[in-house]
This record gives structure tokens, C-alpha cells and sequence, in this order.
């Protein structure tokens, strides 16, 4: 009897570690900083963008996986307006969002590198959580009087999508743990203003650099 249990027992440890052998799941934290700003206004200017969350890879192929992260990402953007007596009318727009980037990704190099470079691309939805839209007036001494507040969320459109690419590499620490870098670029497809009656269009842009360490499971 004794013999049978050492025996399934040694039985399910085999299966477990042929398991784990062809895991190809990693998952970890993940942070980023960057610009971002709205297209098609006038006089835009770049705000600081970050994000933080976890992120996932699946690669069941040497060279192909997938992933996608869930994060909270600080976007939004920034306009500067000349105003009489040399005052600056500025708009500052602060959208935040749960980001859900959807990602193919081609890895070079074989999996036992230590150094894979690697390109990924795929379409990126935001749900609008919170932020603020506010309008203020410097003067020409460079003191700023705020005029109006609002929720974002009152503003703009709760929803966006647009695609995403970028460009890294996924370095080996030690067994199963990798550091994650990618430069990335977000390019918004989906007007952000609620009920726009314009032929204009404003979307999203952002550019960042994201830092992150992945575990394998």
C-alpha cells in the first residue's frame, strides 16, 4: 500500500513539474511615465503621463505571445490661450482611466536568451474613472486665478479606444523572473468629447516609457 501512495505520489509531482515545465504565463506590476496631450487643439501642450497596474504575457510559442495589462493611466492634455494684457487663458484637462491594452507580441531571440527583444501592437480601451477640467488665467505678473472646475467624467466621453505599439525587450533576472522595458506609443481612434457638434475631432495621444518585473506562474 505504502508502495502505491510513494508511487502516485511521486506520479502527481511528475505531472506538476512538466506543468509548470510548459507554464508560459508570467504576470506582474508594472509602471510607467510619459507625455500625453489631445490632438487637433489649438496651442496644446504636453502633460506629464503615468500609469500603474499588472500585466500579463502568454507565449505558447517560441517567438509569439499575447498579453495585456489592466492599469490606471493619468492622461488628459493641456492648452495655453494669449488673452489680453498679456494674460495666458489655460484649459488643463486631467483624464483618468482603467487602461486595458490588448497586445500581440513577437519576441527575437530564443527562450533560453538572456536578452529578448521584442515588438508588440493591439487596441487599448480606457474607461474614464475621475479626473478634473479646469480653466484658469495667469496675468502678466504670473499669478493664476482659477475661473471653473468640473468633473471630467461631466466633460467627456466615458469610453476610448485606440491602438497601441511598442517596442522592448524582456530580461532574464533569474529562473522564471524577467524585467519588463517598452517605450509605447498610444494613438486614440474615438473623439473624447461628450456630444461634440463640430467637425473636429479630439483624441488621445500618449508616449511613455513603462518599467516592470514579470514573474512566470
Amino acid at each position: 500500500m505504502k508502495k502505491y501512495l510513494l508511487a502516485a505520489v511521486l506520479g502527481v509531482c511528475a505531472v506538476t513539474a512538466n506543468a509548470q515545465s510548459r507554464s508560459r504565463f508570467s504576470l506582474g506590476p508594472n509602471a510607467g511615465v510619459g507625455s500625453t496631450w489631445i490632438d487637433n487643439v489649438q496651442n496644446k501642450k504636453f502633460k506629464t503621463h503615468g500609469n500603474v497596474g499588472l500585466s500579463m504575457v502568454f507565449s505558447a510559442h517560441p517567438n509569439f505571445g499575447i498579453g495585456t495589462d489592466v492599469k490606471y493611466s493619468f492622461e488628459g492634455g493641456r492648452t495655453d490661450n494669449a488673452l489680453p494684457n498679456n494674460s495666458v487663458g489655460i484649459h488643463e484637462i486631467s483624464l483618468d482611466y482603467l487602461r486595458v491594452p490588448i497586445k500581440a507580441i513577437y519576441f527575437f531571440g530564443k527562450p533560453g536568451h538572456r536578452l529578448r527583444p521584442k515588438l508588440s501592437a493591439g487596441p487599448s480601451l480606457g474607461f474614464l474613472m475621475g479626473g478634473k477640467t479646469t480653466y484658469s488665467v495667469r496675468n502678466q505678473s504670473g499669478v493664476v486665478s482659477p475661473i471653473s472646475s468640473a468633473r471630467s467624467k461631466d466633460v467627456w466621453n466615458s469610453f476610448d479606444i485606440g491602438l497601441q505599439g511598442a517596442g522592448g525587450i524582456h530580461y532574464r533576472l533569474v529562473q522564471s523572473t524577467w524585467l519588463v522595458a517598452d517605450v509605447t506609443y498610444y494613438h486614440g481612434l474615438r473623439d473624447i468629447v461628450d456630444n461634440n457638434n463640430t467637425n473636429v475631432q479630439h483624441k488621445n495621444r500618449n508616449l511613455g516609457l513603462n518599467l516592470g518585473v514579470n514573474f512566470g506562474l
